[in-house]
Protein backbone atom coordinates (compact mmCIF):
# COMPACT_ATOMS: atom_id res chain seq x y z
CA UNK A 1 0.00 0.00 0.00
CA UNK A 2 2.88 1.93 0.30
CA UNK A 3 6.49 2.42 -0.58
CA UNK A 4 9.08 1.66 3.16
CA UNK A 5 11.95 3.02 2.98
CA UNK A 6 14.71 1.51 5.63
CA UNK A 7 18.74 1.49 6.12
CA UNK A 8 20.54 -1.40 6.27
CA UNK A 9 24.14 -0.59 6.92
CA UNK A 10 23.55 2.76 5.88
CA UNK A 11 21.94 2.16 2.46
CA UNK A 12 18.53 3.33 1.51
CA UNK A 13 16.62 -0.45 1.15
CA UNK A 14 12.73 0.42 -0.51
CA UNK A 15 10.20 -2.40 0.81
CA UNK A 16 6.64 -3.02 -1.25
CA UNK A 17 4.53 -5.14 0.94
CA UNK A 18 4.23 -8.46 -0.40
CA UNK A 19 0.68 -8.82 -1.84
CA UNK A 20 -1.50 -10.85 -0.16
CA UNK A 21 -3.76 -13.37 -2.31
CA UNK A 22 -5.86 -15.09 0.13
CA UNK A 23 -9.04 -13.06 0.05
CA UNK A 24 -8.36 -12.64 -3.86
CA UNK A 25 -8.39 -15.94 -4.20
CA UNK A 26 -11.32 -16.55 -2.21
CA UNK A 27 -14.06 -13.58 -1.55
CA UNK A 28 -15.76 -15.08 0.34
CA UNK A 29 -13.09 -16.17 2.88
CA UNK A 30 -13.37 -14.47 6.75
CA UNK A 31 -11.39 -11.34 7.41
CA UNK A 32 -8.49 -11.60 9.30
CA UNK A 33 -6.39 -9.20 10.78
CA UNK A 34 -4.24 -7.27 9.71
CA UNK A 35 -0.09 -9.04 9.21
CA UNK A 36 1.62 -9.01 12.76
CA UNK A 37 5.11 -9.09 10.65
CA UNK A 38 5.45 -4.86 10.80
CA UNK A 39 4.92 -5.78 14.94
CA UNK A 40 7.74 -8.11 14.56
CA UNK A 41 10.83 -6.26 12.99
CA UNK A 42 13.17 -5.26 15.92
CA UNK A 43 12.66 -1.20 16.81
CA UNK A 44 17.11 -1.35 17.24
CA UNK A 45 19.57 -0.61 13.98
CA UNK A 46 19.21 -3.61 11.87
CA UNK A 47 22.03 -5.98 11.47
CA UNK A 48 25.06 -4.24 9.28
CA UNK A 49 25.62 -5.94 5.91
CA UNK A 50 28.35 -5.99 3.23
CA UNK A 51 26.21 -3.28 1.00
CA UNK A 52 27.97 0.10 0.82
CA UNK A 53 26.40 3.51 2.10
CA UNK A 54 25.15 5.05 -1.27
CA UNK A 55 26.78 8.39 0.82
CA UNK A 56 28.88 9.16 4.36
CA UNK A 57 26.13 9.03 6.88
CA UNK A 58 25.89 12.45 9.31
CA UNK A 59 25.69 11.56 13.09
CA UNK A 60 22.42 11.86 14.84
CA UNK A 61 21.63 15.66 16.06
CA UNK A 62 19.22 16.73 18.36
CA UNK A 63 15.72 16.28 17.45
CA UNK A 64 12.84 17.81 18.63
CA UNK A 65 10.76 14.27 18.39
CA UNK A 66 12.07 11.00 18.58
CA UNK A 67 10.00 8.03 17.32
CA UNK A 68 9.81 4.53 15.84
CA UNK A 69 7.79 4.98 12.80
CA UNK A 70 6.95 7.94 10.77
CA UNK A 71 4.78 7.82 7.76
CA UNK A 72 5.22 10.48 5.34
CA UNK A 73 1.05 11.01 3.99
CA UNK A 74 -1.65 10.69 5.65
CA UNK A 75 -3.77 9.09 2.61
CA UNK A 76 -5.60 5.19 2.40
CA UNK A 77 -1.46 3.57 2.77
CA UNK A 78 -0.23 5.61 4.95
CA UNK A 79 -3.41 5.00 7.58
CA UNK A 80 -3.36 2.20 6.95
CA UNK A 81 0.53 1.44 7.96
CA UNK A 82 -0.04 3.55 10.61
CA UNK A 83 -3.05 2.16 12.18
CA UNK A 84 -1.27 -1.71 11.63
CA UNK A 85 1.87 -0.60 13.75
CA UNK A 86 -0.16 1.22 16.33
CA UNK A 87 -2.05 -1.34 17.49
CA UNK A 88 0.94 -3.23 17.81
CA UNK A 89 2.48 -1.24 20.35
CA UNK A 90 4.56 1.00 18.09
CA UNK A 91 5.06 4.92 18.36
CA UNK A 92 4.16 5.92 14.95
CA UNK A 93 3.52 9.29 13.66
CA UNK A 94 2.11 10.32 10.59
CA UNK A 95 2.26 13.88 8.52
CA UNK A 96 0.68 15.41 5.87
CA UNK A 97 0.47 18.85 4.34
CA UNK A 98 -2.97 18.69 3.63
CA UNK A 99 -5.84 19.64 6.07
CA UNK A 100 -8.63 16.68 6.04
CA UNK A 101 -10.84 16.45 4.82
CA UNK A 102 -9.86 17.17 1.39
CA UNK A 103 -10.42 15.69 -2.07
CA UNK A 104 -7.95 13.92 -4.45
CA UNK A 105 -8.86 13.25 -8.08
CA UNK A 106 -9.46 9.57 -8.33
CA UNK A 107 -11.87 6.87 -9.94
CA UNK A 108 -13.35 6.18 -6.17
CA UNK A 109 -13.96 2.32 -6.92
CA UNK A 110 -13.07 0.10 -4.08
CA UNK A 111 -12.28 -3.65 -5.33
CA UNK A 112 -13.36 -6.90 -3.23
CA UNK A 113 -9.68 -6.88 -2.29
CA UNK A 114 -9.55 -3.44 -1.11
CA UNK A 115 -12.95 -3.96 0.58
CA UNK A 116 -11.54 -7.01 2.92
CA UNK A 117 -8.65 -5.21 3.87
CA UNK A 118 -10.89 -1.83 4.94
CA UNK A 119 -13.23 -4.36 7.03
CA UNK A 120 -9.94 -5.84 8.68
CA UNK A 121 -8.78 -2.59 9.56
CA UNK A 122 -12.42 -1.79 11.64
CA UNK A 123 -13.32 0.78 8.47
CA UNK A 124 -17.58 1.10 8.95
CA UNK A 125 -19.18 2.15 5.92
CA UNK A 126 -21.42 3.92 7.56
CA UNK A 127 -18.80 6.41 8.33
CA UNK A 128 -18.27 7.34 5.07
CA UNK A 129 -20.17 9.98 3.30
CA UNK A 130 -21.51 8.79 -0.33
CA UNK A 131 -20.57 5.42 0.20
CA UNK A 132 -22.53 3.74 -2.39
CA UNK A 133 -22.58 -0.38 -2.97
CA UNK A 134 -22.31 -2.13 -6.55
CA UNK A 135 -24.47 -4.68 -7.27
CA UNK A 136 -23.85 -5.51 -10.49
CA UNK A 137 -21.48 -5.15 -13.75
CA UNK A 138 -22.70 -3.70 -17.01
CA UNK A 139 -20.03 -4.12 -20.05
CA UNK A 140 -20.74 -1.91 -23.19
CA UNK A 141 -18.91 -3.29 -26.54
CA UNK A 142 -17.86 -0.44 -29.10
CA UNK A 143 -20.23 -1.87 -31.35
CA UNK A 144 -23.07 -0.57 -28.44
CA UNK A 145 -23.71 -4.30 -27.07
CA UNK A 146 -24.73 -4.19 -23.44
CA UNK A 147 -23.98 -7.64 -21.30
CA UNK A 148 -25.21 -7.51 -17.51
CA UNK A 149 -22.99 -9.53 -14.73
CA UNK A 150 -24.69 -9.88 -11.22
CA UNK A 151 -22.25 -10.08 -8.42
CA UNK A 152 -22.83 -12.41 -5.61
CA UNK A 153 -25.37 -11.48 -3.04
CA UNK A 154 -26.34 -12.79 0.15
CA UNK A 155 -23.93 -13.92 3.00
CA UNK A 156 -21.04 -13.61 1.19
CA UNK A 157 -20.68 -10.39 1.18
CA UNK A 158 -20.13 -7.37 -1.06
CA UNK A 159 -17.45 -7.29 -3.85
CA UNK A 160 -17.24 -4.23 -5.06
CA UNK A 161 -18.10 -0.41 -3.53
CA UNK A 162 -18.13 3.63 -4.58
CA UNK A 163 -16.31 5.96 -2.08
CA UNK A 164 -15.38 8.72 -2.67
CA UNK A 165 -11.68 9.70 -1.70
CA UNK A 166 -13.06 13.52 0.00
CA UNK A 167 -15.07 11.19 3.10
CA UNK A 168 -12.97 8.30 2.53
CA UNK A 169 -9.25 9.40 3.50
CA UNK A 170 -11.51 11.46 6.34
CA UNK A 171 -12.68 8.25 7.94
CA UNK A 172 -9.13 6.28 7.81
CA UNK A 173 -7.68 9.84 9.15
CA UNK A 174 -10.16 9.32 12.52
CA UNK A 175 -9.81 5.82 12.36
CA UNK A 176 -6.24 6.10 12.84
CA UNK A 177 -6.48 8.73 15.48
CA UNK A 178 -9.03 5.91 17.53
CA UNK A 179 -5.90 3.36 17.18
CA UNK A 180 -3.65 6.01 19.20
CA UNK A 181 -1.88 7.24 15.88
CA UNK A 182 -0.21 10.89 16.51
CA UNK A 183 -1.34 12.34 12.86
CA UNK A 184 -0.43 15.89 12.34
CA UNK A 185 -2.23 17.93 9.16
CA UNK A 186 -1.20 20.57 7.75
CA UNK A 187 2.52 19.48 8.38
CA UNK A 188 5.15 19.31 5.02
CA UNK A 189 8.07 17.56 4.08
CA UNK A 190 10.50 19.77 4.03
CA UNK A 191 13.81 17.56 4.25
CA UNK A 192 15.21 14.43 4.96
CA UNK A 193 18.45 12.59 5.34
CA UNK A 194 19.83 9.49 6.41
CA UNK A 195 21.70 9.74 9.63
CA UNK A 196 23.28 7.15 12.00
CA UNK A 197 20.84 4.96 12.52
CA UNK A 198 17.81 6.39 10.80
CA UNK A 199 16.64 8.65 9.07
CA UNK A 200 16.61 12.71 10.16
CA UNK A 201 13.57 14.88 8.53
CA UNK A 202 12.36 18.20 8.85
CA UNK A 203 9.07 19.58 8.29
CA UNK A 204 6.65 23.06 8.36
CA UNK A 205 3.68 23.04 10.64
CA UNK A 206 0.77 24.85 9.18
CA UNK A 207 1.78 27.97 11.60
CA UNK A 208 4.93 28.08 10.17
CA UNK A 209 6.88 26.21 12.92
CA UNK A 210 9.53 23.88 11.86
CA UNK A 211 9.50 20.32 13.05
CA UNK A 212 12.43 18.08 13.63
CA UNK A 213 11.82 14.66 13.97
CA UNK A 214 14.07 11.05 13.95
CA UNK A 215 13.51 7.42 13.37
CA UNK A 216 14.69 4.58 12.72
CA UNK A 217 12.11 3.56 10.21
CA UNK A 218 10.46 5.96 7.82
CA UNK A 219 7.67 4.80 5.68
CA UNK A 220 7.02 6.78 2.23
CA UNK A 221 3.06 6.68 1.45
CA UNK A 222 3.07 10.54 -0.13
CA UNK A 223 2.18 8.98 -3.73
CA UNK A 224 4.03 8.52 -7.03
CA UNK A 225 6.09 11.55 -7.38
CA UNK A 226 6.71 10.90 -3.06
CA UNK A 227 8.78 13.64 -1.94
CA UNK A 228 10.73 11.81 0.26
CA UNK A 229 12.01 9.52 -2.06
CA UNK A 230 13.78 12.38 -3.82
CA UNK A 231 14.75 13.49 -0.71
CA UNK A 232 16.53 10.53 0.14
CA UNK A 233 17.66 9.56 -3.35
CA UNK A 234 18.55 13.02 -5.07
CA UNK A 235 19.98 13.03 -8.49
CA UNK A 236 23.41 12.78 -9.51
CA UNK A 237 23.93 15.58 -12.07
CA UNK A 238 26.65 13.79 -13.83
CA UNK A 239 24.52 10.75 -14.42
CA UNK A 240 21.03 12.56 -15.00
CA UNK A 241 17.93 11.59 -12.68
CA UNK A 242 17.82 8.34 -11.35
CA UNK A 243 15.04 6.05 -13.11
CA UNK A 244 13.17 5.99 -10.02
CA UNK A 245 12.81 9.58 -10.03
CA UNK A 246 10.38 9.63 -13.49
CA UNK A 247 7.43 7.75 -13.15
CA UNK A 248 6.15 9.52 -16.39
CA UNK A 249 3.22 11.85 -17.71
CA UNK A 250 -0.22 10.57 -15.88
CA UNK A 251 -3.32 12.58 -16.26
CA UNK A 252 -6.75 11.39 -14.31
CA UNK A 253 -10.13 12.92 -14.79
CA UNK A 254 -13.18 12.41 -12.75
CA UNK A 255 -16.67 13.80 -13.20
CA UNK A 256 -20.17 13.07 -10.59
CA UNK A 257 -23.26 12.55 -11.85
CA UNK A 258 -26.33 13.55 -9.77
CA UNK A 259 -29.94 12.99 -9.97
CA UNK A 260 -29.54 9.51 -10.70
CA UNK A 261 -31.97 7.31 -9.86
CA UNK A 262 -32.26 4.50 -12.05
CA UNK A 263 -30.99 1.15 -11.27
CA UNK A 264 -27.71 1.70 -13.58
CA UNK A 265 -27.05 4.51 -10.42
CA UNK A 266 -26.23 0.60 -8.30
CA UNK A 267 -24.09 -0.94 -11.41
CA UNK A 268 -20.92 -0.38 -12.63
CA UNK A 269 -20.17 0.64 -16.43
CA UNK A 270 -16.99 -0.71 -18.02
CA UNK A 271 -17.26 1.30 -21.62
CA UNK A 272 -15.27 0.03 -24.78
CA UNK A 273 -14.61 2.53 -27.43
Amino acid sequence: MGRQTRTVGGAVESVLPAPSHDHDHDPAAPPQRPSAKLADRPTDKPTVTDQPAARPLEPPESVDVLIVVLIVGAGPAGCAAAITLARAGRRVIVIDKATFPRDKCCGDGLTTGALRRLQALGLDPTDVDGWQWVDDVRIRSSRGRVVSYSLPRGAAGHYAAVAPRLSLDHALVGLARTAGVDLREATALTGARLIEGGVAVTAESGSGAPVRMSAPWVIGADGMWSPLRKLLDPPDPADGPPASQYLGEWHAYRQYFSGVTTPESRHLWVWFE
